[in-house]
């Protein structure tokens, strides 16, 4: 009886142990955290996947190519005109030379004062596309043009297409009137500067080894305002380098015209347009949604910010409802987000009026109508 009693007793006291561990264990327990593509209030918080602030995913926009795009990293700040160099990675692409403003130092010439507020951040670059004739020189000098280059962060790829989008600063009527802006490439780093010692050399393409990559035209209007302009680029071979300025003809003028850039931005064409679309016009049952394909990346897509089971394609498999859409890419490494797309079933009502004569009909859809009234029908699309 007594070592009956005893073993009963040890049971008793490791059960008591055993309760008081479990215990122990549930209050030092951490809570759970959110899955953010389950449907499920993981962490009991009220939210749901990409509504929940633990979610939270860098919106999809393009990163620039083109290092330190917005002049924004310096080495120095300028104290002068031709201080370019101050500009972390920036090169002074050619003999005539570009100017640096920065906030942090010089304010740029006062006959030229930039455009404010600057488009991003506090630092942009102004250029001449031509000189007037001076006290120093008898005549204009119309091929005095100033560029600005780069390394880029990785080549241009030889048949991609890449989008170049920037903002181009304008001073007035008179000393910025309307321009080419255009975009030269090369195949060398080594490239930069070109036309060394030869101030009147023009464009890069006057020269060996570079390459025109396209243009696009820019109206100031005006008055002093910063203009936002895309050249579309499909390179025909590597370019490691570029260069951005005026185009190639000479411009002769009595006044020195004078422009800023600003927020140079140099992606792959899909960085650009990594929007969600429909697939085809919105009211047929065809109708999808779907975001452009990319290798190596998942997709996950979400209504109202809740993930959608099933749904991880560049194309959504079932007909969207009225709803918010948005898509998270994964590359294995980070998470990006699509901005949201609002689909909303479009409705289009029309309100004919038909004037028949006795004993006539009218068919509307299905529906032989032969008494006057107010009809209504819902009508399907092919």
């Amino acid at each position: 009886m007594k070592g009956l009693h005893f073993t009963q007793l040890v049971r008793r006291r490791w059960l008591s142990y055993a309760s008081l561990l479990l215990c122990c264990l549930n209050l030092t327990a951490l809570p759970a955290q959110e899955v953010c593509d389950n449907g499920i209030d993981d962490d009991n918080d009220g939210w749901i996947d990409l509504n929940d602030p633990d979610c939270a995913c860098a919106v999809i926009e393009p990163v620039s190519l083109i290092p330190n795009p917005s002049f924004e990293d310096l080495t120095c700040c300028p104290n002068n005109r031709s201080q370019l160099g101050c500009a972390d990675v920036w090169i002074q692409a050619s003999e005539p030379t570009t100017d640096l403003i920065h906030d942090c130092g010089w304010q740029g010439w006062p006959d030229y004062p930039p455009p404010r507020p600057f488009p991003d951040g506090e630092g942009v670059v102004g250029f001449r596309d031509g000189r007037p004739a001076s006290m120093e020189e008898q005549a204009p000098s119309p091929n005095w043009k100033e560029y600005a280059g780069a390394c880029l962060l990785s080549p241009l790829v030889a048949g991609d297409r890449y989008l170049f989008e920037f903002h181009v600063g304008f001073v007035s009527r008179q000393f910025s009137p309307d321009i080419n802006i255009t975009f030269f490439g090369t195949t060398d780093c080594a490239n930069l500067p070109f036309g060394v010692g030869d101030v009147r050399l023009g464009c890069p393409t006057n020269g060996p080894n570079w390459k025109r990559l396209g243009s696009t035209f820019v109206t100031g209007g005006s008055g002093s305002q910063w203009v936002k302009a895309i050249i579309d680029v499909t390179p025909e071979e590597d370019i490691a380098a570029i260069a951005i300025g005026p185009d190639c003809p000479g411009v002769p003028a009595s006044v020195g015209l004078y422009y800023y850039f600003d927020n140079l931005v140099l992606a792959d064409f899909e960085s650009f347009t990594f929007n969600i679309t429909g697939t085809t016009q919105p009211c047929a049952e065809a109708y999808r949604l779907a975001v452009p394909p990319r290798n190596g990346v998942t997709y996950q897509w979400y209504q109202n910010g809740i993930a959608m089971a099933g749904e991880t394609g560049a194309q959504l498999n079932r007909r969207p409802v009225d709803a918010s859409y948005e898509v998270v890419i994964d590359d294995g490494t980070d998470c990006r987000v699509s901005a949201a797309f609002n689909y909303r079933r479009p409705v289009v009502e029309t309100f004919p009026t038909v004037v028949i004569c006795e004993e006539d009909t009218y068919r509307l859809g299905n529906r032989e109508l032969r008494t006057s009234g107010t009809y209504r029908d819902t009508l399907k699309t092919r």
